[in-house]
């Protein structure tokens, strides 16, 4: 007897599924995408609520996308899912020296996860490998992250307060791009030579009625006679 029945269990269940069930069959990585991406964001919602029942049953439901994905390479030959525990367990145990053999702990432990993770993967820049589909906060977070990391002092870029990062950027895009300055009176309101343009009105001669359509979408008149 294994010592994870369950597990087991779950791979047959989706072999079975793919055999039986149409919808499941016809299924690739591409079409469960969007799953994967809605199980893990609730996997997070039930972590924040702080419920069990809740925590283990979207566990599963993620759970069940990584044997899903699994089953359908073992299908064409590529991996299966032994493969892909296999995986993981070597690349837990080559990155965690100081756990499995006599190495000693060291002092920055994602520093050291970093640089094995780099030489393991031949990267020359602290960027790669950062996905580009991930969020513009995330990624800016993950980017930071991997700056300090490779020992670049990024603290001494913050600013201190948050006010200051929209003038900071605000001036970089200035420098960049400078717009052109609309002319003002003494008083400070816009000179008589600018104007806001009106939206341009069209006319559209029908029997029994004007109809008078604005240029703007979602703004449009109708006057009957």
């Amino acid at each position: 007897m294994t010592a994870h029945p369950g597990l087991d269990r779950l791979v047959e269940v989706m072999r079975a599924l793919r055999a039986g069930c149409p919808w499941d069959a016809r299924q690739t990585h591409r079409s469960l995408v969007h799953y994967l991406v809605e199980e893990t964001l609730e996997v997070v919602e039930a972590i924040e609520d702080g419920s069990d029942e809740a925590l283990r049953e979207e566990l599963g439901d993620l759970l069940l996308q990584v044997v899903f994905h699994a089953e359908i390479a073992a299908e064409e030959g590529r991996f299966d899912i032994d493969a892909v525990a296999s995986g993981i367990a070597d690349k837990l145990v080559a990155r965690h020296p100081y756990v499995f053999s006599d190495s000693a702990v060291p002092e920055d432990l994602m520093g050291s996860w970093e640089q094995r993770k780099r030489a393991e993967k031949g990267r020359s820049s602290a960027l790669d490998g950062i996905p580009n589909r991930m969020s513009a906060l995330a990624r800016a977070n993950k980017v930071v992250a991997r700056a300090r990391y490779h020992g670049l002092d990024v603290d001494a870029l913050l600013v201190d307060r948050p006010d200051d990062v929209g003038r900071a950027c605000w001036g970089s895009w200035r420098r960049r791009r400078p717009m052109r300055s609309i002319p003002t009176r003494r008083c400070g309101t816009p000179s008589a030579r600018w104007r806001p343009r009106s939206p341009r009105r069209k006319r559209s001669h029908t029997r029994g009625c004007d109809r008078v359509r604005l240029s703007r979408r979602g703004t449009g008149v109708r006057a009957c006679r």
